[in-house]
């Protein structure tokens, strides 16, 4: 998530300057988060297939990374709902934050 928010990764642009939780509050709210532990043991189950390793996704794309803007899901989940939503037109992409209610 740093390394997204200042710019050190290729296509940061989608994630420059947004806000970003202190690590120690981060570690805390995944340490205690139902979801994370439960997809957490999935992976473990899985011998750590990557595909079910648990990922933060940011809610509203348009926000950054802070406890009322991220959910756990799975890395698959994620990198389909990424790829999903940048390969959409305007009208479908808004469809579908509309859906989810997420304001971009």
């Amino acid at each position: 998530m740093k390394a997204r928010v200042t710019g050190k990764i290729k296509n940061s642009k989608y994630y420059l300057g947004k806000s970003l939780l202190a690590k120690e509050v981060f570690m805390t709210w995944a340490r205690n988060h139902p979801d994370f532990l439960k997809l957490y043991k999935q992976y473990f189950m899985s011998k750590f297939d990557r595909r079910l390793a648990p990922s933060v996704a940011r809610m509203d794309s348009g926000r950054g990374y802070s406890l009322n803007n991220m959910e756990w899901v799975t890395a698959s989940q994620c990198s389909m709902m990424a790829n999903g939503l940048m390969k959409m037109n305007g009208k479908k992409r808004k469809a579908i934050y509309d859906l989810l209610g997420v304001n971009k």
